[in-house]
């Protein structure tokens, strides 16, 4: 349908109507018959950035969603991997221009509850995606853009959170391993006092036991009543990752990164594993946090201590090595030994064992391997070399639930020399 009031100069427009918005323009009174409008208008364009204290500069926000209004039709372009963007309507109006951090690999969620304000538009986090309201912007400024996120507040946190998650699918296929899951939801927690990160994966969870299967349930239930369907509203969105980050701080880019990748390992990790083994992790870890038990990974003498610990063993590896690509950073120290950033009580965790199964073999790796690992109370026996992490992806499946599990299978996949890998094993306390 069509529509041209003259009078009223109101005008719907339609994509395939090729030539119309000249023809509006001119039965309007905006134009001279005879006069072409193209010279008048203006086609949005331009890129998308934010500042990365890392390389002390502006990075491009890559992937996003720049949104602007056309005739009364949201029209919208994604950014490509340098953050530019490119709108193929001319815009004789002006117009506002957002952006939406959101994409067919992932949604950034904000909530913000650093105060009452940002309280109070917490159910939004279900509604709408993260989005940055750039403004309004005169038909003579939409072309060539610039829009930069600098400031440490909530748009430069999704930014860069969007930045990681395109990061991380790119290194996944470079290396090997499993990308996680299509969709998922990333809750950007904008706080007062907390740094940190959760891979819940509820967004996928759909076994009985699960907390989003019985919200699910539950909200059927009310379905009945008011005959609206809030399933595919909630349901889908609840959070699978959760990244905090406290606004007092500074925003530093290599931290976030690493936290966002060490999280995004998990949702890895996951599409290796299913809903039931990562249920039983979620428990664990929720149990450590509610009993007080070191939250949330609990002790070396735990019963679940095995699966924690190859867990985030794994995750920190994936987060290492793609904080290296990323930035090329990080010292081989670092890498082998990367528990000296870790809480004391949480070094037992056998972090740096994948990268020692991947890394060369050092003259300080065999037996007592440095003054730091002494220290530790280990004696360190790494002659494991030539593994890579993509090996190491294919044997993490959902009955490798402990480092010796993980060990047996590796053994019988790949390695004849089993000695050195028992021995890696055991240097880790194992």
């Amino acid at each position: 349908m069509r529509l041209l009031i003259s009078h009223m100069k109101y005008w719907t427009a339609f994509p395939e109507d090729e030539g119309l918005e000249q023809t509006a323009m001119q039965l309007c009174g905006y134009l001279p018959e005879g006069e072409s409008a193209l010279k008048f208008g203006e086609s949005p364009s331009g890129i998308v950035q934010v500042y990365d204290t890392e390389i002390n500069d502006w990075s491009p926000v890559r992937r996003a969603k720049v949104q602007v209004i056309h005739f009364g039709r949201l029209l919208t372009a994604e950014t490509n991997d340098l953050g530019k963007f490119s709108i193929s309507r001319r815009f004789y109006a002006g117009t506002q221009v957002n952006v939406l951090f959101c994409n067919s690999k992932s949604c950034i969620r904000a909530m913000n509850t650093t105060d009452f304000g940002g309280i109070i538009t917490l159910p939004t986090v279900l509604a709408i995606p993260a989005t940055h309201f750039d403004g309004w912007r005169s038909a003579s400024n939409l072309d060539n853009m610039i829009i930069r996120f600098g400031s440490d507040n909530q748009v430069r946190l999704w930014a860069h959170i969007q930045n990681a998650v395109q990061d991380f699918y790119d290194f996944a296929n470079q290396t090997g391993i499993s990308t996680p899951p299509a969709g998922f939801n990333i809750y950007a927690h904008w706080n007062n006092n907390r740094r940190d990160g959760a891979t819940l994966m509820f967004g996928h969870f759909n076994d009985p036991f699960s907390i989003r299967h019985q919200t699910l349930a539950w909200l059927s239930e009310i379905n009945k009543v008011i005959n609206v369907d809030i399933l595919t509203a909630i349901g889908l969105r609840m959070p699978d990752v959760i990244i905090e980050y406290d606004a007092g701080d500074t925003i530093r880019s290599e931290e976030l990164n690493h936290m966002v990748y060490h999280e995004l390992g998990h949702t890895s990790h996951y599409n290796r594993v299913g809903v039931g083994f990562w249920a039983t992790l979620v428990s664990a870890e929720a149990g450590n946090i509610l009993t007080g038990n070191n939250p949330p990974y609990g002790t070396r003498g735990d019963a679940t201590a095995p699966l924690i610990g190859m867990c985030e063993a794994w995750a920190e590896t994936i987060a290492d090595e793609f904080l290296l690509r990323r930035y090329n950073t990080g010292t081989e120290q670092e890498r082998e030994s990367p528990w000296l950033d870790e809480p004391v009580a949480d070094r037992w965790i056998p972090y740096g064992i994948f990268y020692d199964m991947t890394d060369g073999i050092g003259a300080d790796e065999r037996g007592d391997q440095n003054t730091i690992n002494r220290n530790r109370g280990l004696n360190f026996n790494d002659n494991v070399t030539g593994f890579s992490l993509r090996q190491i992806n294919t044997i993490l499946n959902m009955t490798v639930t402990t480092p010796q599990v993980f060990i047996s299978q590796f053994q019988i996949l790949y390695s004849s020399n089993n000695a050195n890998l028992n021995a890696l094993l055991n240097s880790y306390g194992q």
